[in-house]
């Protein structure tokens, strides 16, 4: 029969003591060879808790390495980390600030509109912009003597400011651009009325007969005479006054070739006395335009315009009219 070992915790306990006494007892030979050709061979008889405590220490200065080798590591990147940090205020400093002095700049080009803009609103007599309303446009309460107040939530020089001064700006170029809005209309308007205003000579030479009462050259007795009479030889070249529309082209007793313009605005024009018309009923004629030559037709004594302006059916002195006394040629 075979012998069974035994299989207790005691019998495993003892075995396992005994080979940990070998191992301990167990002699390691290391060797060392300085040279292939060399007989001086070094041998170094260590026991094998030794080689335990080298590859111990071993593993802790490789440790330390590591660690102090991830430290450096660790602190160089924050060193760029922070370096970084610093260029991008550098820059950001020196963007904020050129920013600023295109805020500052902008401010003045504003505060200059701003003048031009009620000089113009004079020039196109309308009324001025009121303060409070100027200040609405760029902020309202918060904007007092010309300079805009921040609370300490907004410090000058800060982002925050800069803000809310394009913001101020801004507003402020809203109302600048709607008051030049308002003037450009009035201005076109004022042009557009100017334009169909009898406000030149009608032509060139001398005035024989002037708005009013006077003797008529025909009967002797005294009677309104509603407009100006301007002698000249005949073909004289005759003008319209103001731009507008042909409204007559006729022949009478009095007036003889007889033109009229309607100039719009409840304005007309009237030349009698023409040798020729030179525009046509319906026909659009700019101020300054040749529309007939002068002569002596109708009630007449000798080559003369008779030159009248009529006001919303009532005729006018024209020499109210004339803020030129010279012929567009």
């Amino acid at each position: 029969m075979h012998k069974t070992l035994p299989e207790s915790a005691d019998f495993i306990e003892i075995y396992r003591s005994e080979e940990r006494k070998r191992m301990f007892t167990k002699i390691l030979t290391l060797m060392v060879i300085p040279d292939q050709n060399s007989s001086d061979i070094r041998v170094f008889n260590l026991p094998p808790y030794f080689m335990l405590m080298g590859l111990l220490f071993g593993a802790i200065w490789i440790g330390l390495f590591i660690f102090f080798a991830w430290g450096y590591h660790s602190k160089s990147v924050e060193r760029s980390k922070l370096e970084y940090a610093r260029n991008e205020k550098a820059l950001l400093t020196h963007q904020m600030d050129m920013l600023f002095e295109k805020v500052d700049s902008l401010k003045s080009r504003v505060e200059f509109l701003a003048e031009q803009d009620k000089a113009l609103r004079v020039l196109a007599d309308l009324p001025a912009i009121h303060g409070d309303t100027r200040q609405v446009g760029v902020g309202g309460p918060a904007y007092s003597t010309g300079q805009y107040v921040y609370d300490s939530s907004h410090p000058a020089g800060s982002p925050s400011s800069a803000a809310l001064d394009i913001d101020r700006l801004l507003r402020e170029a809203d109302l600048l651009k709607s008051s030049f809005q308002e003037i450009e209309i009035t201005v076109t308007e004022q042009k557009r009325v100017l334009d169909h205003t009898p406000t030149i000579l009608p032509t060139a030479g001398y005035f024989s007969s002037f708005f009013g009462q006077r003797r008529d050259p025909f009967t002797g007795r005294h009677q309104q005479h509603y407009g100006v009479d301007i002698a000249n030889m005949s073909g004289t070249s005759v003008h319209a006054t103001a731009d507008g529309v042909v409204s007559c082209s006729s022949s009478d007793n009095d007036y003889g070739r007889l033109l009229e313009i309607d100039h719009g605005n409840g304005y007309v024009t009237r030349y009698g006395h023409l040798q020729k018309s030179l525009v046509q009923v319906g026909q659009k004629v700019k101020r300054g335009q040749e529309v007939a030559l002068m002569g002596s037709t109708g009630r007449s004594t000798s080559p003369h315009l008779h030159y009248e302006v009529v006001l919303n059916g009532k005729c006018q002195n024209p020499l109210n009219f004339f803020y030129a006394d010279v012929v567009v040629d």
